[in-house]
Order: C-alpha cells, then sequence, then structure tokens
C-alpha cells in the first residue's frame, strides 16, 4: 500500500493537496477504481470537493484503465467539483438499478458496464 500523503479530508477520509498531487506524479498505474458523487452521461464525474476533483483528474492521467464504481443513485447528479467527461471511463461497476438509458449512452460510448 501507498499513501501519497496530503490532508486527510474527515467527510470522504480521502487524502487531497500538493503533496499528494506530486507523489501521485511519481507512478504509473494499471488500474485506477474511482468512487465518485455524481455520475452524468453528458456532463461527466463529478465530487463535491474541488481538491477531490483535481486529485482523480491526476490519478485518471496516470492510470492505463479507469474504473469507476457506483451505485444507481449517483446518475444523473451533479457535484460541484468536475473531475472528468465520461470519455475517460473505461468501466462502470453498478447496480441494476442504473438507467437504461445511460447503460446504452455508455455501452454505445464504448464504456463496458458490469452490472452487481
Amino acid at each position: 500500500m501507498i499513501i501519497p500523503g496530503g490532508f486527510l479530508r474527515k467527510n470522504s477520509l480521502s487524502l487531497v493537496g500538493g503533496a499528494a498531487e506530486e507523489n501521485f506524479k511519481n507512478y504509473f498505474c494499471d488500474k485506477l477504481f474511482l468512487a465518485v458523487d455524481g455520475f452524468n452521461t453528458t456532463h461527466g464525474l463529478s465530487t463535491p470537493n474541488v481538491e477531490e476533483a483535481h486529485l482523480n483528474r491526476v490519478m485518471i492521467e496516470i492510470s492505463k484503465q479507469v474504473i469507476v464504481v457506483a451505485d444507481s443513485s449517483k446518475f444523473h447528479k451533479r457535484s460541484f467539483a468536475f473531475i472528468s467527461p465520461v470519455t475517460e471511463v473505461d468501466v462502470v461497476v453498478t447496480d441494476a438499478e442504473i438507467p437504461a438509458e445511460d447503460r446504452k449512452k455508455l455501452e454505445n460510448a464504448g464504456v463496458k458496464v458490469i452490472i452487481v
């Protein structure tokens, strides 16, 4: 386990800040598992915290494959800070309640949808 440093956010227990960003830039990752607060097939991925969104973008940049883990309640939601467009996502892991329209949009865009 590698802990990148930075500041610990109490609400999400995520690490953010310059130290975390600089440390992540020293690595390459085969698979990134990313949880998001908002998943909108038109507007992309989002989270309430600007610093967390920025660090998520850095993690996406260093990763070969981006796997978003989001239950169906996250769809059709937008949070304050933009992370990335859906085109940066390779796989979505979600539940059977994903709106059929969203599943079709994702699959048509080449995103693999896994229902668990």
